[in-house]
């Protein structure tokens, strides 16, 4: 099956609005009832019927200002390779900019069936670990970058079951879908959502706080925004890989 990326692209705007392709997306979007929607512009969620890389992290990376947070289990990617050295040159030049990632810890009792969700060829699970450990060592590498420093970047394990993958980009989330397909990652829908008031959740829930939110759409983000923050996240210091 053949898809057109552009023409299968949808966009969910805030408020009231209809569902509509985005290469279709007019400047003023209507609601259900036709009527103009004011505040359309606010928020917006991008579905990508395509694969991760087609999303533009690389240029989200680039710009980040405050917070970088990975939460999706292993970064082949991430952690060497083009989106690493985006991570590594904007960390260098924004001291401001804050790095988390989330590893899966290989003790939990679920981590076999989890690796075969992510790559076939982790029925292996000591290949899984191996690239575990490798993308530690990179991470860990750009904690002893003395251009960066350890306090602007944390690694560490989490036991809890992964529900999705998600990344955090300041005001912009990245979200995709684990399954049992024989389809496998990073293929898939991937969700762009844009909102202003993510990076001021992140901040209350790493404060202990529960972010104010005031309408349906700000509560749904929440719930992505919840699960880059858990006491139960164990920190990997230096040599731990």
């Amino acid at each position: 099956m053949n898809i057109n990326n552009k023409d299968r692209d949808i966009v969910v705007l805030g408020g009231n609005n209809v569902i509509a392709p985005i290469a279709n997306k007019a400047p003023q979007i209507v609601n259900s009832g036709g009527q103009p929607t004011a505040d359309s512009q606010q928020s917006a969620v991008i579905c990508h019927f395509i694969t991760h890389e087609a999303i533009g992290v690389s240029r989200l990376l680039r710009q980040a200002k405050k917070y970088i947070v990975l939460h999706a289990a292993f970064y082949p990617k991430y952690a060497d390779g083009e989106q690493g050295d985006d991570i590594k040159k904007v960390m260098v030049e924004n001291q401001d900019l804050q790095l988390k990632v989330i590893f899966t810890d290989l003790n939990a009792p679920w981590v076999n069936e989890f690796a075969v969700l992510l790559r076939d060829r982790f029925a292996d699970i000591k290949l899984f670990e191996k690239e575990i450990s490798d993308d530690i060592d990179d991470f860990v590498r750009l904690q002893k970058d003395s251009d960066i420093g350890r306090d602007r970047v944390s690694i560490c394990y989490s036991a809890r079951l992964p529900m999705f993958p998600v990344i955090l980009i300041d005001d912009t989330l990245i979200v995709g879908h684990y399954a049992h397909s024989l389809e496998i990652a990073p293929n898939g829908l991937w969700l762009t959502i844009q909102h202003p008031d993510i990076p001021l959740m992140y901040k209350s829930l790493l404060d202990g706080d529960r972010p104010k939110c005031n309408t349906p759409e700000e509560r749904a983000i929440l719930r992505y925004v919840e699960e880059l923050v858990s006491a139960d996240f164990t920190p990997i210091q230096f040599g731990s890989s």
